[in-house]
């Protein structure tokens, strides 16, 4: 038990440092519009009174929000202070019930066959063990269960092809290789989004746009940039999968 505190705390203490970034215009309304999406996924792979899990669950809007939705809400995060007590906050201010605890991916504690959809939305990446933290998502799905996940693409056309990880990610991975591991997890891909479309000096060009024409027109080119990688995944910066577990 000591030893899975410490690490809980070493992962808290390495992604404060990752949370407490500056978020420029672009990456705010890329985000917002991706949360958009996603959250019109997990309400259409669920029902009313179904009970969901978000592994990584982080300041827990998609938790409120489908906690509204009369879902039944469960998250796990490993940070404390900066994710699991704000979480706390917002949904005791929008009077909103959900249920949170302290936790990694690769260890949940939660019975086998407990929840309808789990959702592992720009997790993966920071999670210590990819293939552990699937198996525990697995194990926790229902037989006829979904699981929603998003991760960064770190290998893609506008890198040529080189790998970019970040010093907060612990793993890299494509678009293909990203099915790949789903694939190896026993989940079947039922559909693959992508999302996020910045060649080089592109998000540049957006900020300076951004200056000038401002919220609404940059929403929407941004709006349209997704489709682009939605029908491109090479070029997409996050590849989004819905999945059902098989047998």
């Amino acid at each position: 038990m000591q030893d899975y505190n410490e690490k809980l705390s070493a992962l808290e203490n390495q992604l404060k440092v990752y949370r407490a970034g500056k978020i420029d215009n672009i990456t705010r309304i890329s985000w917002e519009i991706d949360f958009r999406n996603m959250l019109g996924k997990a309400s259409e792979a669920s029902k009313e009174g179904q009970k969901i899990l978000d592994v990584g669950c982080g300041p827990g809007a998609y938790l409120i929000a489908l906690s509204k939705q009369k879902r039944e809400c469960h998250g796990v995060d490993p940070l404390k202070e900066i994710s699991l007590a704000k979480a706390n906050k917002k949904a005791r201010e929008e009077r909103t019930p959900i249920s949170l605890c302290q936790a990694t991916g690769e260890h949940l504690p939660f019975r086998s066959e407990t929840f309808d959809l789990v959702l592992c939305l720009s997790t993966l990446q920071h999670v210590s063990e990819q293939k552990t933290t699937l198996r525990e998502i697995r194990r926790v799905l229902k037989d006829d269960g979904h699981l929603l996940t998003s991760i960064p693409t770190t290998k893609n056309i506008h890198t040529m092809f080189r790998r970019t990880i970040q010093e907060h990610f612990t793993a890299a991975y494509n678009a293909a290789e990203t099915k790949e591991l789903l694939a190896e997890a026993k989940f079947q891909i039922l559909e693959t989004k992508g999302s996020g479309f910045f060649p080089p000096l592109l998000t540049k060009v957006l900020g300076f746009h951004y200056i000038i024409f401002k919220e609404r027109i940059t929403r929407q080119i941004l709006e349209m940039l997704n489709k682009v990688a939605d029908f491109w995944p090479a070029s997409a910066g996050n590849i989004i999968a819905l999945s059902r577990k098989s047998h």
